[in-house]
């Protein structure tokens, strides 16, 4: 089943939510263990589709409940590359960034999650677990 909000569609667990070029592509909840272990525990992977460029300086990832996952400032993501956006601490590089969050943001069950531009705007919405169905 899919859902749409604002025109764009909230993917149902069948596969990636697009918009644009880069794209919420899967997440990835840390069911067992600590989510917010160092260096691991859940993320969220965006993917790029295309051949350019996209520039998310200041985007972030938001959950239901208004946490958030910050993409960080001056975040680019090369042409056909993956970008895993950890909440637990680590060291952030080109395809990884590491947000230190102090709660879990994904939860376990499902979640609608939105990416949001460094203004605040709508740019995706992402539904996955229960929340797809």
């Amino acid at each position: 089943m899919l859902l749409t909000r604002c025109g764009r569609v909230l993917a149902a667990g069948v596969g990636a939510e697009q918009y644009s070029t880069a794209y919420l592509s899967r997440v990835e909840p840390a069911r067992e263990g600590d989510d917010l272990a160092e260096g691991s525990g859940e993320y969220v992977l965006i993917e790029q589709n295309a051949d350019i460029r996209v520039d998310m300086g200041g985007w972030y990832i938001e959950d239901a409940d208004g946490n958030r996952l910050n993409l960080g400032i001056g975040r680019q993501i090369d042409g056909a590359a993956e970008l895993r956006v950890y909440s637990s601490c680590g060291e952030s590089t080109d395809d990884e960034v590491f947000d230190c969050s102090d709660v879990e943001v994904l939860d376990d069950e499902g979640d609608v999650l939105t990416r949001r531009d460094s203004a605040g705007a709508e740019v995706a919405v992402f539904g996955y677990g229960d929340e797809a169905e």
